[in-house]
């Protein structure tokens, strides 16, 4: 009698790991190439405030990709929506250092920096949940 029960519930596990073997699939389609693109663009110092906005539009398409991201998993669905605040938020610290280039002003530039600093640490932050989660 143990065996059935014991079977059954092996069953139900794997069933509940396929789920998020998926989910995090898609996940990872979505989120891979984004934190790529945001450690290159984080990685650079000349860029022009044109390259800048480019960029805020390219994270701010990610983020969008991945709140419409159709996953049953919560865990993984809640880490698709806190990565895309990280894009979100890298997309408007591109438009500030874009607009801190563009008037000349240090105080402004320095701020935008910070910016960019506490990004990559959150940024960090997440993509260690997303391993973590999708191992």
């Amino acid at each position: 009698m143990v065996r059935p029960i014991v079977l059954a519930f092996v069953l139900v596990a794997l069933g509940c790991n396929k789920e998020k073997g998926a989910d995090c699939q898609k996940l990872l389609q979505v989120a891979g190439p984004q934190h790529a693109s945001l450690r290159e663009a984080f990685g650079r110092s000349d860029q022009q405030p044109s390259d800048l906005e480019a960029q805020a539009v390219a994270f701010e398409k990610g983020a969008a990709d991945l709140e419409a991201l159709d996953v049953k998993d919560e865990s993984v669905k809640a880490i698709a929506t806190e990565y895309a605040g990280v894009l979100k938020q890298a997309a408007q610290v591109r438009r500030d250092m874009a607009a801190s280039a563009g008037a000349l002003d240090p105080a402004a530039a320095a701020k935008a920096q910070a910016g960019a600093t506490s990004l990559i640490v959150e940024e960090t932050r997440v993509k260690a949940k997303i391993d973590t989660t999708c191992r």
